[in-house]
């Protein structure tokens, strides 16, 4: 049994932890309410706070739009006025200024016009100095495709019968050393690239197109009837490429060149194994032949540059070259059509009066048709 001393010792200790519980009971008390306190006063500045910083924050808000709508109107005002001074500055130039005088310069006022035509064109407010913008932007087109076609004529001015025939060798193909493109074009080449490119890209229409067609089918046109007529006076085509400066400068080739190519030395070996009477003593219909061939080879010549010309300087679009080579090949091919009827007409009399001979004119062009069918093939689908 525990004595008294011991259980009065043991009561003491008891009464302290009581004590000390108690205390610690009333502390918490005191922190909770403390707590308590502080989370009621921040939840006051809480909602303070929201009532008067969410306003602000709101009316932050709307001035940053309106900042906003401030600058982009500026924007707007300035590019209005920017765009109604180009458009009265290029209006005053365009006026004024030839595409002759200065091609480079006339492009990029153009390109200014357009860039002032699209702006106009998007707002309904600005209808009237658009329809004033347009017209001086059509006459502008207008003045360029002239330009266009004055240049294309001008470098092609020239560009002879002679030169195509001297650049033709004795396979009846254009020969390694001879830059036909050179020739038709020239050195200066710089304005109508830049002019084409223009055209190509920011005209609203297509006529140069058919300016193209016409200059080039007139130019094959005109070197074309200058070998039918050489061939018409009895001459041979020889003579006429003997006024090419060069072949004049070529001495290997004087020394070596066939008169007639090979049409002479298959007429002269016919004649000497068949014997033939009446055959024919004169050389009118071998120099019909031979001119006929030689319109054919020089149209080829001349249509496979245009369509260089079109793919590699003009850089037309595959359609857009469709459609204008088709253009440039229907007169010329006519024509030669057309002088190869007379040559076959003639063929056909001598024929009638028993001139066995004039049926070996027609050989050597059957024979080159012949053998460039492939060529003419691909000539007609005009790639």
């Amino acid at each position: 049994m525990m004595s008294s001393k011991e259980i009065q010792a043991k009561l003491q200790q008891e009464e302290a932890w009581l004590k000390e519980l108690l205390a610690n009971e009333q502390r918490n008390q005191e922190l909770t309410s403390k707590m308590i306190s502080i989370l009621d006063d921040f939840d006051r500045c809480l909602s303070n706070l929201q009532s008067t910083v969410m306003p602000l924050y709101k009316k932050t808000g709307a001035l940053q739009q309106k900042q906003h709508n401030v600058v982009s109107t500026l924007k707007l005002i300035d590019q209005t006025l920017k765009h109604y001074n180009t458009a009265n500055e290029t209006d005053a130039v365009l006026k004024d200024l030839s595409p002759a005088e200065n091609v480079i310069k006339y492009i990029k006022m153009m390109k200014k016009l357009k860039s002032a035509m699209e702006f106009f064109s998007s707002n309904e407010i600005h209808k009237s100095q658009l329809e004033r913008v347009e017209t001086t932007f059509n006459f502008g087109c207008t003045a360029l495709e002239q330009e266009f076609k004055v240049l294309l004529r001008r470098n092609r001015a020239n560009f002879s019968a002679a030169q195509v025939l001297a650049s033709i060798d004795d396979s009846y193909e254009i020969r390694k050393d001879v830059d036909l493109l050179h020739l038709i074009l020239g050195e200066d080449t710089e304005d109508l690239k830049a002019l084409s490119n223009w055209l190509v890209n920011d005209s609203p229409t297509k006529d140069y197109l058919n300016i193209y067609a016409d200059v080039a089918c007139t130019s094959i046109l005109k070197i074309l009837k200058s070998i039918s007529e050489t061939s018409k006076n009895n001459a041979s085509v020889e003579e006429l490429k003997l006024n090419s400066a060069t072949r004049k400068d070529s001495k290997a080739w004087m020394l070596n060149r066939k008169t007639l190519r090979q049409y002479s030395a298959d007429l002269t070996n016919r004649r000497v194994t068949l014997a033939v009477e009446n055959v024919t003593k004169e050389g009118a219909l071998e120099n019909s032949a031979e001119g006929v061939v030689f319109l054919f080879v020089s149209f080829m010549i001349m249509f496979q540059n245009e369509g260089k010309l079109v793919d590699s300087l003009f850089r037309f679009s595959q359609s857009d070259a469709h459609v204008c080579l088709k253009s440039v090949l229907v007169k010329p091919l006519n024509y030669i059509l057309d002088c190869a009827k007379e040559f076959l007409q003639q063929a056909h009399r001598n024929l009638g009066r028993n001139d066995l001979a004039a049926v070996f004119c027609l050989l050597p062009l059957s024979k080159y048709i012949h053998r460039s069918q492939d060529r003419f093939k691909e000539f007609m689908k005009v790639k």
